[in-house]
């Protein structure tokens, strides 16, 4: 007779999906925010808020000690950085309407479940002075230095391992089965607008977990890629992309 599994307390999940969930719900307080620049003081919030939900948990990612990590993973993992954000750029850079006609938001709105805008909030332009300076400052300490690790915890530490047992965390980093590829990339693909090289940047980030079997060098990976979108877009005005 097979024994039932003991239900684990949410707190069991807290460490690796909390930091993306605060992310979330930091971005979502523009709805109660008041004033103009609203969604830009929502994302400058989520830098104290993910900041916190990491250092609370910081003794829970034994997942990131970043001890023992080779010098050729090191490297191997800025390579995938670079290469990574080629496939993510190239695509918008050379057919940039077509790209955006197959964004997420459009493909929703063909099945009736969205309206086709995308939101162009993060577009700092209209932004003048010291708060232009100040959300600039925050939107790319985010990109570069928070959203790896909450979205690396999440995704491959988090959703990747949940797939192949409930108490996810006693399962080995990097360890392949085909459903917990296929849900885990469906599920960072979805999480982006740009859902199609999101794909295959997170199968690259994937193949770099499975070769590595470390969880640092898809954070480091993650924000080489970050950064270098980040100089992209600043260099090229490519709001959108961000």
């Amino acid at each position: 007779m097979k024994q039932a599994h003991t239900a684990l307390p949410w707190t069991y999940y807290a460490p690796q999906f909390a930091p993306l969930l605060v992310y979330f719900l930091a971005r979502s307080s523009a709805g109660i925010l008041p004033g103009a620049h609203a969604d830009y003081w929502a994302y400058i919030l989520t830098i104290p808020a993910v900041t916190a939900t990491l250092l609370f948990f910081r003794k829970e990612y034994s997942e990131l000690s970043w001890k023992g990590l080779r010098t050729p993973d090191w490297i191997l993992a800025v390579g995938v950085g670079f290469l990574g954000i080629v496939v993510w750029i190239l695509p918008y850079h050379l057919a940039p309407e077509l790209m955006h006609r197959v964004g997420l938001s459009n493909l929703l709105a063909a099945v009736g479940l969205g309206s086709g805008s995308v939101d162009a909030s993060m577009d700092p332009s209209a932004l003048n002075g010291w708060f232009k300076g100040l959300f600039l400052v925050a939107r790319v300490t985010g990109a570069v230095v928070l959203i790896p690790f909450a979205e690396e915890l999440f995704h491959r530490s988090g959703v990747m391992r949940l797939v192949q047992r409930p108490d996810y965390r006693a399962e080995s980093i990097g360890r392949y089965t085909p459903a917990s590829l296929a849900i885990g990339l469906a599920i960072f693909a979805l999480s982006h607008e740009e859902w199609i090289v999101a794909t295959v940047w997170g199968a690259l980030i994937c193949l770099l977990l499975y070769r590595t079997k470390r969880l640092e060098t898809c954070v480091l990976a993650h924000a080489v890629s970050n950064l270098l979108l980040a100089a992209y877009v600043l260099h090229q005005g490519a709001w959108e992309l961000w």
